[in-house]
């Protein structure tokens, strides 16, 4: 649902995400993306990386791909 000019937005500068994807175009539509609306954006591109990368940083949130090589 999208937000009512008037409503207040929240602030996403402290929220992180990592977003977890072997389609480096995806990846970094996404991250783009997140990254105009504040957001601590940390990238990986294979299930290893990701994980490696979640256990490093604790992100609020995480995107990833169902599928990848090696899965």
């Amino acid at each position: 649902m999208l937000a009512n000019k008037s409503e207040k937005k929240e602030d996403t500068r402290s929220k992180s995400i990592l977003i977890v994807d072997d389609d480096k175009v995806i990846l970094d539509v996404l991250a783009r993306g997140f990254k105009h609306y504040g957001f601590k954006v940390f990238k990986a591109e294979n299930a290893v990386d990701g994980l490696n990368q979640f256990l490093k940083e604790c992100p609020d949130i995480v995107i990833t791909d169902i599928r990848m090589p090696g899965d």
